[in-house]
């Protein structure tokens, strides 16, 4: 007894050739869909060194009157998300911060609602100078297409421009090395920007430190306890990505972030970065 039906050779090369088309445009789409929208997911995360112990980025000299910072970010709003209170703080210890924000964030946070580009790119440039106006000294913006950063070839020649300019004794960029399980393709773009953009200036030119946020290897936590409840409030700033409820969760998110990595450091609040000693 036969329990499946027996189909000539010709009719059995014709099924399993459709079967190839069908799953090969499957697979297609979903491959296609990942890489269409923005976030990318870490499927072989890259180990830490171990030990990884502690280090201090001359934090005496970070938090130091004259000292140059450049902030590097892609989108506006990311400074304030990720690092709101250690900008403050090191506005309030008299360092010098210089902002550049690599996209307008035209796609904004709601991408799928088929938002107004435009009136995007306005209001979002009009919060982060609104913001940058508590911590920095100039916003510089690139203007490069939200959610395709990485497509961009002289990333990492415009930020090395930008770094020249400013020649920064920290750089604070996105980790592009050692990132969380899911992250956003710009972050990681920028961050790569930066580094690379560091690695290639002349020694002369090059930052003392590079501090990287948004990392799974943190090595150094700045202890923002006094600037925290400010810090978080600056989100507000930015009504046309957080605003009603949205606003009280990420609020809230941040806050518990910083409250987690400031008692791992045994501190009341703090922000954890990966501290880079650059090679000069």
């Amino acid at each position: 007894m036969r329990l499946f039906k027996q189909y000539p050779p010709e009719e059995r090369r014709k099924r399993a050739k459709r079967r190839v088309i069908v799953y090969g445009t499957l697979i297609a789409a979903i491959v296609g869909f990942y890489f269409y929208q923005p976030q990318r997911i870490n499927f072989f995360p890259a180990k830490p060194l171990q030990p990884n112990p502690m280090l201090d980025p001359d934090s005496s000299a970070l938090f130091s009157k004259g000292v140059k910072i450049a902030l590097i970010q892609a989108h506006p709003d990311d400074s304030e998300f990720f690092l709101g209170p250690l900008l403050l703080r090191l506005k309030a210890s008299g360092a010098e911060i210089h902002q550049l924000v690599m996209t307008d964030g035209d796609k904004s946070f709601y991408f799928w609602q088929h938002e107004d580009p435009a009136e995007n790119r306005r209001a979002r440039e009009a919060e982060q100078r609104e913001a940058a106006s508590h911590y920095a000294v100039d916003v510089t913006f690139f203007h490069k297409p939200d959610g395709r950063l990485a497509g961009q070839s002289d990333n990492t020649e415009l930020v090395r421009k930008f770094l020249e300019d400013v020649k920064p004794d920290y750089v604070i960029a996105f980790d592009p090395v050692y990132w969380p399980r899911v992250n956003h393709a710009d972050h990681l773009a920028s961050g790569r920007a930066a580094v690379d953009a560091v690695s290639e200036m002349d020694s002369k030119d090059k930052p003392k430190w590079l501090l990287l946020y948004d990392s799974s290897a943190h090595n150094y936590t700045a202890d923002v306890t006094k600037t925290v409840d400010e810090g978080a409030a600056m989100l507000a700033i930015h009504k046309s990505q957080f605003a009603g409820e949205r606003l009280k969760r990420i609020t809230d998110f941040r806050m518990a972030t910083w409250y987690e990595d400031g008692q791992a450091a045994n501190e009341s609040y703090g922000i954890a970065l990966r501290a880079v000693k650059v090679k000069q």
